[in-house]
This record gives structure tokens, C-alpha cells and sequence, in this order.
């Protein structure tokens, strides 16, 4: 668990500081379990992004909808409120990485479809520009697997993955590298 101070006595949690010191270049902040399970808010995580940024580290955002909120079509004010709270104040760089991730599609082997993930990337790609002058690379999670993830990674805004479950079987995450990797 990374919290927000550069160093200090946090047992169980890890500073900037201990990430550093192994090397480490990204971390994910934002991240759709960590709101949910540790009830971190978006205002926890812009002073996240603004202790990794300040540290020279590169955060990775995660943005995503749960299933109620895209049924009642609030995709994009979720979205907007995410991205609004967790960049405000902050000094923008170009290295970092935002992640859209629909929370329901997480883990269930039940990805968005292409015209979903195609029409939110393309908003986060106009929000960014519109609010923050900001032109970073969006990455897609939710259910990535070797069958969809040549589809998904031709779509003009998705400049990569969130992988996770994918990530546990070795030859699952192996095909789906070389997929991407022969692009």
C-alpha cells in the first residue's frame, strides 16, 4: 500500500522513498481496489499524484465506471470527476499514464466492446486536451486476454494495457505481449 508521505514509520505501507530506493519508475495510483476496499477518494489520490510527481516518479491514473453507474449512463461524468480531482493542483508531465478501467469489466472475463472502449479513450483523449492541455498515453484494463487484445490495441487512442488476471497465467500474458509486440 503506497501512502502519500516520502518517508517516515507507516508500518504496512510503503513510501516514495522504500520505491526509489528499489528503482522503481511508475506506480499505479487510483486503482479501482484501492478505491473500493481502502475507500480512497479522489481527493486521497491527487495528493498521491502530487507526492509521486514531486518525487520523479510517474504515476499511472486508473479511471473506470462500475456497472450502475454505466447503466445509468454517467460514464463520463464518473470520469470527469475522477480526472478533474486527481489532476487538479498538480504540476501536469507528459510522463504519466492514464488507465481506463470500467471496474465492471475487471477481473469478470467480460471486457467493454470495442465501440465502448473506443468512444471513452477518444473522450479521455479530448478531456485532457480540452481542460489540462495535457496529450498523454491511455492504456485500456478490464478482462484483456490474447483474443481481444488485437482489437483493442488498433483502436487509435489505447497505447497499451492494464493487465491483471491475464498477467497470473505466464503463457496467457506471453501471447498477448507478442501480439502487441508484432504491431
Amino acid at each position: 500500500m503506497f501512502i502519500k508521505k516520502k518517508r517516515g514509520a507507516y508500518t504496512g505501507e510503503i513510501s516514495v522513498e522504500m520505491l526509489k530506493e528499489i528503482e522503481c519508475e511508475w506506480v499505479i495510483l487510483g486503482h479501482s481496489e484501492r478505491r473500493q476496499y481502502f475507500l480512497e477518494e479522489d481527493v486521497i489520490i491527487n495528493d498521491k499524484m502530487n507526492t509521486v510527481i514531486e518525487s520523479d516518479l510517474k504515476p499511472i491514473l486508473c479511471i473506470g465506471e462500475n456497472e450502475s453507474q454505466r447503466n445509468k449512463n454517467e460514464t463520463f461524468d464518473v470520469l470527469k470527476n475522477q480526472l478533474s480531482t486527481a489532476l487538479s493542483n498538480i504540476t501536469l508531465t507528459s510522463k504519466m499514464l492514464i488507465a481506463y478501467e470500467p471496474v465492471w469489466a475487471i477481473g469478470t472475463g467480460l471486457s467493454a466492446n470495442f465501440d465502448q472502449i473506443n468512444e471513452v479513450v477518444n473522450w479521455i483523449s479530448q478531456f485532457l486536451l480540452q481542460e489540462f492541455s495535457l496529450k498523454v498515453p491511455i492504456l485500456y484494463g478490464g478482462s484483456v486476454s490474447a483474443v481481444n487484445c488485437e482489437s483493442i490495441i488498433s483502436l487509435e487512442n489505447v497505447s497499451g494495457f492494464l493487465i491483471g488476471t491475464s498477467a497470473l497465467d505466464v503463457n496467457e500474458f506471453s501471447r498477448i505481449c507478442s501480439i502487441v509486440n508484432e504491431r
